[in-house]
Protein backbone atom coordinates (compact mmCIF):
# COMPACT_ATOMS: atom_id res chain seq x y z
CA UNK A 1 0.00 0.00 0.00
CA UNK A 2 2.66 2.46 1.09
CA UNK A 3 4.71 1.97 -2.35
CA UNK A 4 1.21 3.00 -4.11
CA UNK A 5 0.75 5.68 -2.04
CA UNK A 6 4.39 6.46 -3.43
CA UNK A 7 3.80 6.27 -6.70
CA UNK A 8 0.94 8.35 -6.58
CA UNK A 9 3.10 11.43 -5.00
CA UNK A 10 4.68 14.02 -7.42
CA UNK A 11 8.10 12.83 -8.74
CA UNK A 12 8.66 16.11 -9.06
CA UNK A 13 5.98 18.66 -7.97
CA UNK A 14 4.62 20.78 -10.67
CA UNK A 15 2.20 23.21 -8.71
CA UNK A 16 0.43 24.17 -12.33
CA UNK A 17 -0.77 20.67 -12.80
CA UNK A 18 -2.16 20.52 -9.29
CA UNK A 19 -3.48 24.02 -9.37
CA UNK A 20 -5.23 23.52 -12.35
CA UNK A 21 -6.71 20.03 -11.36
CA UNK A 22 -7.80 21.24 -8.41
CA UNK A 23 -9.65 24.09 -9.72
CA UNK A 24 -10.92 22.29 -12.75
CA UNK A 25 -12.47 19.64 -10.31
CA UNK A 26 -13.78 22.57 -7.61
CA UNK A 27 -15.30 24.62 -10.12
CA UNK A 28 -17.64 21.52 -11.98
CA UNK A 29 -18.38 20.04 -8.63
CA UNK A 30 -19.76 23.65 -7.80
CA UNK A 31 -21.57 23.72 -11.08
CA UNK A 32 -22.70 20.52 -10.23
CA UNK A 33 -24.65 20.72 -7.31
CA UNK A 34 -26.11 23.93 -8.80
CA UNK A 35 -27.72 22.95 -11.86
CA UNK A 36 -26.21 19.27 -13.02
CA UNK A 37 -27.59 16.75 -10.71
CA UNK A 38 -29.38 15.41 -13.25
CA UNK A 39 -27.40 15.55 -16.16
CA UNK A 40 -26.70 11.63 -15.14
CA UNK A 41 -23.49 9.67 -14.54
CA UNK A 42 -21.70 9.51 -17.93
CA UNK A 43 -20.34 13.41 -18.59
CA UNK A 44 -19.47 13.64 -14.71
CA UNK A 45 -17.39 10.42 -15.12
CA UNK A 46 -16.01 11.76 -18.33
CA UNK A 47 -14.71 14.83 -17.33
CA UNK A 48 -13.22 13.35 -13.84
CA UNK A 49 -11.19 11.12 -16.08
CA UNK A 50 -10.35 13.58 -18.49
CA UNK A 51 -8.95 15.74 -15.54
CA UNK A 52 -6.94 13.01 -13.51
CA UNK A 53 -5.67 11.08 -16.28
CA UNK A 54 -3.89 13.76 -17.43
CA UNK A 55 -2.35 14.96 -14.27
CA UNK A 56 -1.52 11.67 -13.44
CA UNK A 57 1.21 11.02 -16.23
CA UNK A 58 2.18 14.88 -15.44
CA UNK A 59 2.23 15.13 -11.43
CA UNK A 60 2.71 11.55 -10.33
CA UNK A 61 6.25 8.81 -10.40
CA UNK A 62 4.43 7.95 -13.99
CA UNK A 63 5.85 11.12 -15.09
CA UNK A 64 9.40 9.40 -13.55
CA UNK A 65 8.23 5.92 -15.60
CA UNK A 66 7.34 7.83 -18.75
CA UNK A 67 10.74 9.66 -18.78
CA UNK A 68 13.14 5.89 -18.86
CA UNK A 69 10.75 3.95 -21.11
CA UNK A 70 9.79 5.04 -24.85
CA UNK A 71 6.49 2.74 -25.24
CA UNK A 72 5.59 4.58 -21.74
CA UNK A 73 6.29 8.16 -23.12
CA UNK A 74 4.02 6.95 -26.21
CA UNK A 75 0.84 5.91 -23.73
CA UNK A 76 1.52 9.38 -22.20
CA UNK A 77 1.23 11.47 -25.02
CA UNK A 78 -2.01 9.22 -26.00
CA UNK A 79 -3.23 10.00 -22.84
CA UNK A 80 -2.61 13.86 -23.50
CA UNK A 81 -3.49 14.21 -26.96
CA UNK A 82 -6.38 11.99 -27.71
CA UNK A 83 -7.89 9.91 -24.68
CA UNK A 84 -8.56 12.74 -21.81
CA UNK A 85 -9.08 15.35 -24.57
CA UNK A 86 -11.58 13.24 -26.13
CA UNK A 87 -13.23 12.75 -22.67
CA UNK A 88 -13.48 16.04 -21.97
CA UNK A 89 -15.27 17.22 -25.44
CA UNK A 90 -17.82 14.49 -24.82
CA UNK A 91 -18.42 16.01 -21.31
CA UNK A 92 -19.46 19.07 -22.71
CA UNK A 93 -18.26 21.14 -19.28
CA UNK A 94 -18.57 24.30 -19.89
CA UNK A 95 -21.89 25.30 -18.72
CA UNK A 96 -21.37 23.12 -15.18
CA UNK A 97 -17.74 24.93 -14.80
CA UNK A 98 -19.13 28.51 -15.81
CA UNK A 99 -22.03 28.15 -13.15
CA UNK A 100 -19.43 27.14 -10.64
CA UNK A 101 -16.67 29.25 -11.37
CA UNK A 102 -16.82 32.15 -8.39
CA UNK A 103 -18.94 35.48 -9.99
CA UNK A 104 -15.47 37.57 -9.23
CA UNK A 105 -13.51 35.39 -10.94
CA UNK A 106 -15.84 34.89 -13.98
CA UNK A 107 -16.74 39.16 -14.36
CA UNK A 108 -12.79 40.35 -13.53
CA UNK A 109 -10.36 37.42 -14.69
CA UNK A 110 -11.98 34.99 -17.28
CA UNK A 111 -14.06 37.46 -19.14
CA UNK A 112 -11.39 39.62 -20.52
CA UNK A 113 -10.09 36.56 -21.76
CA UNK A 114 -12.38 34.89 -23.29
CA UNK A 115 -14.12 38.61 -24.42
CA UNK A 116 -10.61 39.28 -26.24
CA UNK A 117 -10.95 39.70 -29.82
CA UNK A 118 -7.32 38.93 -31.02
CA UNK A 119 -8.02 35.32 -28.85
CA UNK A 120 -10.88 34.98 -30.25
CA UNK A 121 -9.74 35.55 -33.86
CA UNK A 122 -6.83 32.52 -33.21
CA UNK A 123 -9.25 30.29 -31.81
CA UNK A 124 -11.04 30.38 -35.12
CA UNK A 125 -8.26 30.05 -36.97
CA UNK A 126 -6.91 27.03 -35.13
CA UNK A 127 -10.32 25.35 -35.12
CA UNK A 128 -10.57 25.67 -39.26
CA UNK A 129 -10.63 21.71 -40.00
CA UNK A 130 -7.52 21.40 -42.63
CA UNK A 131 -5.08 23.38 -39.98
CA UNK A 132 -6.46 21.38 -36.91
CA UNK A 133 -5.71 18.24 -39.00
CA UNK A 134 -1.84 19.28 -40.04
CA UNK A 135 -1.35 20.53 -36.27
CA UNK A 136 -2.54 17.87 -34.78
CA UNK A 137 -0.27 14.99 -36.95
CA UNK A 138 2.27 17.29 -37.18
CA UNK A 139 3.27 17.70 -33.35
CA UNK A 140 3.46 14.03 -33.43
CA UNK A 141 5.84 13.95 -35.88
CA UNK A 142 7.65 16.81 -34.78
CA UNK A 143 7.89 14.98 -30.70
CA UNK A 144 8.98 12.37 -32.52
CA UNK A 145 12.05 13.65 -34.70
CA UNK A 146 14.94 11.85 -32.97
CA UNK A 147 17.25 14.89 -32.44
CA UNK A 148 13.89 16.70 -31.11
CA UNK A 149 13.55 13.99 -29.21
CA UNK A 150 16.86 14.24 -27.57
CA UNK A 151 16.81 17.93 -26.44
CA UNK A 152 13.45 17.68 -25.32
CA UNK A 153 14.25 14.48 -22.97
CA UNK A 154 17.28 16.55 -21.71
CA UNK A 155 15.36 19.76 -21.05
CA UNK A 156 13.00 19.96 -18.60
CA UNK A 157 11.30 23.26 -19.68
CA UNK A 158 11.38 21.22 -23.15
CA UNK A 159 9.61 18.29 -22.16
CA UNK A 160 6.75 20.51 -20.55
CA UNK A 161 6.33 22.93 -23.39
CA UNK A 162 5.87 19.08 -25.06
CA UNK A 163 3.30 17.64 -22.63
CA UNK A 164 1.52 20.97 -22.95
CA UNK A 165 1.49 21.42 -26.57
CA UNK A 166 0.08 18.02 -26.76
CA UNK A 167 -3.08 17.97 -24.43
CA UNK A 168 -4.04 22.01 -25.84
CA UNK A 169 -3.72 21.06 -29.50
CA UNK A 170 -5.93 17.39 -28.18
CA UNK A 171 -8.67 19.66 -26.72
CA UNK A 172 -8.70 21.69 -29.33
CA UNK A 173 -8.94 18.88 -31.85
CA UNK A 174 -11.03 16.87 -29.99
CA UNK A 175 -13.80 19.85 -29.13
CA UNK A 176 -14.36 20.32 -33.04
CA UNK A 177 -14.88 16.68 -33.62
CA UNK A 178 -16.95 15.53 -30.46
CA UNK A 179 -17.50 18.52 -28.87
CA UNK A 180 -21.36 20.16 -27.70
CA UNK A 181 -23.70 19.73 -31.09
CA UNK A 182 -25.38 23.29 -30.94
CA UNK A 183 -25.79 26.74 -32.11
CA UNK A 184 -23.31 28.01 -29.88
CA UNK A 185 -20.26 26.28 -32.16
CA UNK A 186 -17.81 28.95 -33.17
CA UNK A 187 -17.16 26.86 -36.19
CA UNK A 188 -19.30 24.31 -37.53
CA UNK A 189 -18.12 21.19 -39.07
CA UNK A 190 -20.46 18.73 -41.09
CA UNK A 191 -20.57 15.29 -39.78
CA UNK A 192 -18.95 13.83 -43.55
CA UNK A 193 -16.26 15.82 -42.86
CA UNK A 194 -15.48 15.20 -39.44
CA UNK A 195 -15.51 11.20 -40.60
CA UNK A 196 -12.95 12.21 -43.42
CA UNK A 197 -10.56 13.55 -41.36
CA UNK A 198 -10.73 11.70 -38.76
CA UNK A 199 -9.93 8.92 -41.30
CA UNK A 200 -7.65 10.71 -42.53
CA UNK A 201 -5.21 11.44 -39.71
CA UNK A 202 -4.99 7.72 -38.44
CA UNK A 203 -3.01 7.17 -41.89
CA UNK A 204 0.12 9.25 -41.03
CA UNK A 205 -0.04 8.12 -37.51
CA UNK A 206 -0.15 4.52 -38.61
CA UNK A 207 2.44 4.88 -41.13
CA UNK A 208 4.90 6.46 -38.26
CA UNK A 209 3.98 3.64 -35.86
CA UNK A 210 4.83 1.53 -38.28
CA UNK A 211 8.44 3.06 -39.43
CA UNK A 212 9.24 2.90 -35.45
CA UNK A 213 8.13 -0.39 -34.79
CA UNK A 214 9.84 -2.12 -38.02
CA UNK A 215 13.55 0.00 -38.02
CA UNK A 216 16.12 -2.29 -37.05
CA UNK A 217 18.23 0.57 -35.16
CA UNK A 218 17.95 3.14 -32.46
CA UNK A 219 15.83 6.15 -33.24
CA UNK A 220 16.15 7.86 -29.67
CA UNK A 221 18.94 7.05 -27.86
CA UNK A 222 17.90 9.75 -24.82
CA UNK A 223 16.00 7.18 -23.27
CA UNK A 224 19.47 5.11 -22.59
CA UNK A 225 21.02 7.94 -21.62
CA UNK A 226 18.03 8.72 -19.19
CA UNK A 227 18.35 5.55 -17.98
CA UNK A 228 15.96 2.66 -18.88
CA UNK A 229 13.71 1.07 -16.24
CA UNK A 230 13.79 -2.73 -16.23
CA UNK A 231 15.72 -5.53 -18.28
CA UNK A 232 14.15 -4.44 -21.04
CA UNK A 233 15.80 -4.53 -24.51
CA UNK A 234 16.27 -1.04 -26.29
CA UNK A 235 14.51 -2.19 -29.83
CA UNK A 236 11.97 -3.89 -28.06
CA UNK A 237 11.02 -1.24 -25.55
CA UNK A 238 11.06 0.71 -29.46
CA UNK A 239 9.12 -1.43 -31.31
CA UNK A 240 5.80 -1.38 -28.04
CA UNK A 241 5.73 2.50 -28.44
CA UNK A 242 6.22 1.98 -32.35
CA UNK A 243 2.67 -0.17 -31.96
CA UNK A 244 1.55 2.57 -29.46
CA UNK A 245 1.74 5.44 -32.07
CA UNK A 246 0.66 3.05 -34.73
CA UNK A 247 -2.43 0.77 -33.32
CA UNK A 248 -3.62 2.95 -30.22
CA UNK A 249 -4.73 6.22 -31.97
CA UNK A 250 -6.26 4.31 -34.74
CA UNK A 251 -8.42 2.96 -32.01
CA UNK A 252 -9.01 6.32 -30.95
CA UNK A 253 -10.13 7.84 -34.31
CA UNK A 254 -12.52 4.54 -34.69
CA UNK A 255 -14.11 5.34 -30.90
CA UNK A 256 -14.34 9.10 -32.72
CA UNK A 257 -16.20 7.50 -36.30
CA UNK A 258 -18.32 6.15 -34.18
CA UNK A 259 -19.42 9.03 -31.66
CA UNK A 260 -20.44 11.34 -35.17
CA UNK A 261 -21.76 8.74 -36.87
CA UNK A 262 -23.92 8.10 -33.81
CA UNK A 263 -24.87 11.83 -33.91
CA UNK A 264 -25.47 12.25 -37.22
CA UNK A 265 -27.66 9.09 -37.65
CA UNK A 266 -29.67 10.48 -34.38
CA UNK A 267 -29.98 14.40 -36.02
CA UNK A 268 -31.32 12.20 -39.47
CA UNK A 269 -33.18 9.33 -38.34
CA UNK A 270 -33.68 7.91 -42.30
CA UNK A 271 -29.89 7.25 -41.87
CA UNK A 272 -30.87 4.18 -39.75
CA UNK A 273 -34.09 3.47 -40.98
CA UNK A 274 -34.50 0.01 -42.44
CA UNK A 275 -35.54 -0.14 -45.75
CA UNK A 276 -39.88 0.32 -45.76
CA UNK A 277 -40.20 1.13 -41.92
CA UNK A 278 -42.76 4.25 -41.41
CA UNK A 279 -40.49 7.72 -41.03
CA UNK A 280 -40.45 8.40 -36.70
CA UNK A 281 -43.38 10.79 -35.75
CA UNK A 282 -41.42 14.07 -34.62
CA UNK A 283 -41.18 14.55 -30.76
CA UNK A 284 -44.38 16.63 -29.75
CA UNK A 285 -44.42 19.42 -26.80
CA UNK A 286 -45.29 19.24 -23.67
CA UNK A 287 -49.04 19.19 -22.67
CA UNK A 288 -49.91 22.52 -21.07
CA UNK A 289 -51.50 20.26 -18.60
CA UNK A 290 -48.57 18.15 -18.07
CA UNK A 291 -47.82 17.71 -14.46
CA UNK A 292 -43.40 18.24 -14.30
CA UNK A 293 -41.83 18.41 -11.36
CA UNK A 294 -40.42 21.39 -9.67
CA UNK A 295 -36.97 22.37 -10.93
CA UNK A 296 -37.72 20.39 -14.05
CA UNK A 297 -35.62 21.85 -16.99
CA UNK A 298 -37.11 20.15 -20.15
CA UNK A 299 -33.40 20.69 -21.68
CA UNK A 300 -31.40 19.71 -19.25
CA UNK A 301 -33.56 16.90 -17.94
CA UNK A 302 -35.15 15.12 -21.34
CA UNK A 303 -33.17 11.73 -21.94
CA UNK A 304 -34.12 12.10 -25.37
CA UNK A 305 -32.04 15.45 -26.25
CA UNK A 306 -29.51 15.73 -28.56
CA UNK A 307 -26.89 14.72 -25.99
CA UNK A 308 -25.52 17.98 -25.73
CA UNK A 309 -28.92 19.70 -24.04
CA UNK A 310 -26.61 21.25 -20.92
CA UNK A 311 -24.56 23.14 -23.38
CA UNK A 312 -27.57 25.17 -24.55
CA UNK A 313 -29.90 26.87 -21.52
CA UNK A 314 -26.80 28.56 -19.41
CA UNK A 315 -24.88 31.22 -20.35
CA UNK A 316 -21.92 31.18 -23.12
CA UNK A 317 -18.44 32.23 -22.28
CA UNK A 318 -17.48 32.52 -25.26
CA UNK A 319 -19.30 35.05 -26.98
CA UNK A 320 -19.98 34.46 -30.71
Amino acid sequence: MREILNALLPWEFSPTALIAALAALTAYLRGWRRVGRRAGVLRPAAFLAGVLLPYAFLDTHLEFYALHLFWLQRIEHLVLHHLAPFLLALAAPLPLLEQGTPLWVREHLLRPILTSRPLLALYRLLQQPALASVMFVGLIYLWLIPSVMLDTMLSRTDYGIMNASMLIDGILFWWLMVGPEDSQREVRVSYGARMVILVAITIPQSLLGAFITFHRSILYPSFDICGRIGSIRPLVDQELGGLNTWVLPGMMSAVGLAVVASRAMRENPRLSARPGAPAPRPRSAASPHEVVSPGWNPEIDDPAADGTALHRPLPRMLPR
